[in-house]
């Protein structure tokens, strides 16, 4: 309180003068002190991990009893973070709140822990006095944890893997650990017994996500069937740009193709009847009841010299549960003896593995005797052209008596 006086003089209706002093009370009071207090804290992604972008919110109240102008944040913070650490934010008026955005950084190899953020804030109130105060928060740099990536699928097309086989293998992968997976490559680990692509780069795997990778790859032709292990070694990278692998085994089956079976199923000749110096045309039909295809099959005759020709029938592929035919132009020598005869067939052919087989099978034919004119065979001849004459001249002599 301040006392002040105030003089007072006047003339009265008489013309007197008069003076006198009145004191006088001034109360001044004072606007109230400044508070400035952080009254909230969030980042954008809620989440911090190391290696993240984020936006830090500030929210700054005035719960003071006078204006402040010129407001303006510094942060001081931790190596972990870096960005912006500079905001302004002007006037706050009292009971109102303010809020600063800062883009910030958790380095990539922040560790996860809680850092303290000093807020530095710099302001002018109603006076014109500059003032600064510090305001201190937490931030919170949480793990990311693990990646777990594994095969949940394999397959191959065709369905069944044979030696000497091409097949696509088709793997799987699924991330069920609590973060991405990045530049996410699988190398494949495979026995001797195999060859092709060995090679996938599938990118970027999310968490709860999965992806798939194709890779053509050949069973050997020298393949024995059986199990295989193989493996494929997964490369990735983390959401702090660290590189891990792992490597998750599976089987591979080869299967066994089982036997080509060629049997002969028909046999025939053309004429039917042989005799020493008659041409004919052999024609062997051969039957694939075997469990896998049979190729390039040809079929070789071995003879005792009794036969002349092509010994040798290309017959091509014979797939499995069906027929061909070899053919042969042959001639019975004239000097062969009459009587059964014995023939030695090779078949020859290539199973599915590219592998060259030969098997004999034998068939029979018979060489008859040269055929003779018998005297009664003769007398029906005759006798028939006799016949057919007579009636040729009968009816000659009845179409001249009805003319």
């Amino acid at each position: 309180m301040h006392e002040l006086a105030a003089d007072l003089s006047y003339t009265d209706s008489k013309g007197e003068s008069y003076s006198k002093s009145i004191p006088i009370n001034l109360y001044i009071q004072d606007r109230g002190a400044v508070t400035l207090a952080i009254s909230g804290v969030s980042t954008s992604p809620s989440k911090v991990h190391p290696n993240t972008d984020f936006t830090l919110t500030l929210a700054l109240e005035n719960t003071g009893s006078q204006d402040v102008k010129s407001t303006k944040i510094v942060l001081f913070l931790p190596d972990e973070v870096s960005g912006e650490n500079a905001a302004f934010l002007g006037t706050i008026a009292t009971g109102k709140s303010s809020s600063a955005t800062f883009d910030l950084k958790a380095v990539k190899n922040a560790q996860p822990s809680t850092y303290p953020v000093t807020a530095e804030i710099t302001y002018t109130d109603e006076q014109g006095r500059t003032a600064t105060v510090q305001k201190t928060f937490n931030l919170f740099i949480l793990e990311r944890g693990e990646i777990t990536l594994s095969i949940s699928g394999i397959n191959t097309s065709p369905s069944k893997m044979y030696p000497n086989t091409d097949v696509t293998l088709t793997l799987s992968l699924e991330n069920t650990g609590l973060q991405d997976a990045k530049s996410v490559k699988i190398d494949l680990l495979l026995p001797s017994e195999f060859s092709g692509e060995d090679t996938a780069y599938m990118g970027t795997i999310a968490k709860d996500g999965s992806n798939s990778a194709a890779f053509d790859i050949k069973a050997r032709k020298t393949a024995a069937p059986g199990t295989y292990t193989a493996g494929a070694r997964i490369t990735y990278t983390d959401g702090r740009g660290r590189t891990s692998s792992v490597e998750e085994p599976f089987n591979l089956f080869i299967l066994d193709r089982g036997e080509v079976i060629l049997e002969f199923s028909g046999k025939s000749t053309s004429p039917t009847k042989l005799v020493p110096g008659s041409e004919f045309t052999l024609s062997l039909q051969l039957e694939n009841i075997g469990d896998q295809d049979a190729k390039s099959v040809r079929i070789e005759l071995e003879t005792d010299g009794d036969l002349n020709g092509e010994f040798t029938s290309f017959v091509g592929e014979i797939q499995k549960d069906d027929v061909s035919t070899g053919v042969f132009d042959l001639s019975v020598a004239p000097k062969a003896a009459p009587g059964p005869r014995v023939i030695n067939a090779k078949i020859v052919y290539l199973d599915e593995r590219g592998i060259e087989n030969t098997v004999t099978k034998t068939f029979d034919l018979f060489i008859g005797e040269p055929g003779k004119t018998s005297a009664t065979t003769i007398l029906i001849a005759v006798i028939a052209v006799l016949g057919i004459g007579v009636y040729l001249w009968r009816r000659r002599k009845s179409d001249f008596a009805e003319a």
